[in-house]
């Protein structure tokens, strides 16, 4: 019964007309496609035209810097004859020979090889220095030539590849182009063209940053306390360990730095290495170092300007005020540096920022300096775009790093092309230190904004 009777009172529902339309079919064939289906494919595909218009832009980067290079390398073909490598070379045989090449001139060395050191007549770097370089004089000198600017080369793409890894967080198409740039920055050429060695300092830094962040304090200890024995200069930094508590790192610093010098004085001998303190400072503090614009060290550019308004030859008074502004101006550098790690927590350094304004620092800190130093530039300015990629610096610290940057290209356009008017292409060259002073300030900002 119940069975018959749920037949009788359902009814099938009858099927529409083939040629009927229900209200939804109707609204779907009249209406357009709703925008969610249509505007993902167009940004799609506007996504990806710009990604390939990028890719493509940067590989065109790369292949305009891979000619620079080569343009580079070309241009370097001779000048294994000349400072500052040629420097290196005389002061590292003198050295085998066992002589003082801090207290012995290398002149006729120097011409019956036909070299030209450009009135360099005496060793300038430190015997750690010469002592690692001497392996390279058992070469002929133009393979030894191409052997250093190789090592040198290396260690830059070493440094860069460190610094702009997965470590800097930066989007890899940002880190590439990033990359192919500095290989365009001014004080690179210029460390190529004199065959200097700050890219090696280059990388015992950024190897020292690499190291405490992983936590390996002895690495880190250890490579600084080598970068401090073959250059000198970067020394101030070890204030920055001391100051953030960063003890093993600094003890390791400590031994390094003693077992460094030890070795020194076994291998060069105490006589010829404690000379290096005396001759060199002599040598460079003198006035015809100072005068030239291309010294781009803070001592030496107050110098100038006493000298600029007052004469060479300065009064006593005139010079016990010159000798005091060098050293209010050097103070105050290093007070800024101690405020600003002092306002942070003990360890407390995201980004290594502070790490950046130290290494920026010992730079102002030193009586000498000269443009290929400023290599050692690329690591805080790397930082700090790596961090502004990430809304963790401020604009201004950015801005300034552009400024130091332009003006060390000035610079060096001053430096290579002699024009008709000395006194503008005097005013230029100062722009070296310019560059310096705008680091300086971006790093401090990018410290303690």
């Amino acid at each position: 019964m119940g069975e018959k009777t749920s037949r009788r009172t359902v009814r099938e529902s009858p099927a529409p007309p083939a040629d009927a339309a229900t209200p939804d079919s109707r609204d779907g064939e009249n209406a357009p496609p709703p925008e969610s289906l249509i505007r993902p494919e167009s940004g799609s595909s506007r996504g990806s035209f710009r990604g390939a218009l990028t890719l493509a832009l940067i590989t065109l980067l790369w292949l305009v810097t891979a000619f620079y290079l080569m343009e580079v390398f070309f241009l370097l073909h001779g000048r294994e004859r000349y400072k500052d490598f040629a420097v290196y070379y005389l002061s590292a045989l003198e050295l085998r020979a066992d002589i003082d090449p801090y207290a012995t001139s290398f002149v006729p060395l120097e011409k019956r090889l036909g070299m030209n050191t450009s009135s360099i007549e005496r060793g300038t770097h430190p015997p750690t220095f010469l002592v690692l370089f001497e392996p390279l004089t058992e070469l002929p000198l133009r393979t030894a030539y191409w052997t250093w600017t190789g090592l040198n080369f290396v260690a830059l793409a070493a440094a860069l590849v460190l610094l702009l890894g997965r470590r800097s967080l930066l989007e890899p198409r940002a880190a590439l182009a990033l990359g192919a740039l500095a290989f365009w920055y001014a004080p690179v050429f210029f460390h190529f063209w004199f065959g200097q060695s700050n890219i090696l300092i280059l990388l015992m830094l950024v190897l020292m940053m690499e190291w405490m962040e992983r936590g390996n304090s002895a690495g880190a200890g250890l490579i600084f306390a080598l970068a401090g024995l073959t250059r000198v200069f970067p020394l101030p930094i070890g204030a920055y360990l001391l100051l953030t508590r960063r003890w093993r790192p600094l003890a390791y610093t400590a031994i390094g730095l003693a077992i460094g010098a030890a070795a020194t004085l076994f291998l060069v001998g105490t006589s010829h290495s404690l000379n290096f303190f005396y001759a060199v400072p002599q040598h460079f503090n003198g006035s015809a170092w100072i005068a030239v614009p291309g010294n781009i060290a803070m001592g030496a550019f107050i110098s100038r300007i006493f000298w600029r308004i007052w004469g060479p030859q300065l009064g006593p008074a005139l010079g016990h005020l010159r000798a005091a502004a060098i050293i209010c101006a050097d103070l105050s550098v290093l007070a800024l540096g101690v405020r600003a790690t002092l306002i942070r927590k003990a360890g407390d350094d995201p980004d290594w920022r502070l790490f950046c304004l130290w290494v920026v620092t010992s730079m102002m800190l030193s009586p000498t300096l000269w443009l290929h130093v400023l290599v050692l530039l690329l690591l805080p300015f790397i930082q700090l775009v790596s961090a502004f990629s990430r809304n963790r610096a401020s604009r201004r610290s950015l801005d300034m790093a552009v400024v130091s940057v332009f003006l060390a290209h000035v610079a060096l356009a001053s430096m290579l092309k002699t024009g008709r008017y000395p006194f503008l292409k005097t005013s230029l060259e100062e722009c070296g230190f310019g560059a310096l002073l705008a680091a300086y300030v971006a790093t401090y900002w990018f410290a303690t904004d």
